[in-house]
């Protein structure tokens, strides 16, 4: 995990490193963490930005920390920043691009929201809320 600049808390899952279908890991660490602010009742809202490519891992050691930070750069993490702050805009909580949630699997659900194009690149992509489908009769 990466902090960024704020309350904010970066993190990236990481396929080179043999995690299996690391979007979709996302996708449940986002839901995790939505339900236990709920569960709690925690006055911390939860805002998330998915997308998916890959990025710059900045490391450099902290001599006063136990651990090392890490900064992610470029535009996959840039973008994926920007969709955390729209949830505000859309009433949302989750937002990916569908870069993030081709991979995701069936158990969530998407509500296609519109594109959009990251004007500093020129990079069109979907834009989804995403949520875990509810359990149910099959």
């Amino acid at each position: 995990m990466a902090l960024s600049e704020g309350s904010t808390l970066l993190a990236f899952f990481d396929a080179r490193r043999g995690m299996d279908n690391p979007s979709q890991r996302a996708l449940d660490a986002a839901i995790a963490a939505e339900k236990l602010c709920q569960k709690f009742d925690a006055e911390l809202e939860i805002r998330v930005g998915l997308d998916s490519g890959e990025c710059l891992i900045a490391g450099y050691p902290m001599r006063k920390r136990k651990r090392d930070e890490a900064a992610l750069l470029g535009p996959v993490a840039d973008l994926a920043l920007r969709l955390a702050d729209l949830n505000s805009h859309y009433g949302t909580r989750i937002l990916a691009t569908g870069a993030a949630l081709e991979t995701a699997g069936e158990r969530f659900s998407r509500n296609f929201i519109g594109e959009l194009v990251v004007e500093a690149t020129g990079r069109k992509s979907s834009l989804y809320s995403a949520q875990e489908k509810p359990e149910g009769p099959a």
